[in-house]
């Protein structure tokens, strides 16, 4: 989806953030995608702050804002109808 939104020339970014914890399975996280992987920090605290739950795409609008959630395990982008929904939802951002 990344590609897509690159050669779109649409400016979203998807990014992933790996839980505290969970340090011992970053790098192969980080193997198994094309995302960029972020670890979390007690310092950070972000899972945290955001109730964040295991697969949740967090939505932020230009201004960094949290405008909504989409959960990976109730919507599977390998479904076409999910992933076009997720889609729609990230160029939504970039309209606003």
């Amino acid at each position: 989806m990344q590609e897509e939104f690159d050669a779109a020339g649409l400016n979203i970014e998807i990014r992933a953030i790996n839980k505290i914890a969970a340090e011992s399975g970053i790098l192969s996280l980080s193997s198994s995608m094309d995302l960029p992987v972020v670890q979390d920090t007690d310092e950070r605290g972000v899972w945290s702050a955001w109730d964040a739950e295991w697969r949740d795409v967090y939505l932020l609008n230009a201004a960094n804002e949290h405008v909504g959630t989409y959960n990976l395990r109730e919507h599977d982008i390998r479904d076409d109808e999910d992933y076009a929904e997720l889609k729609g939802m990230l160029e939504a951002l970039v309209e606003d």
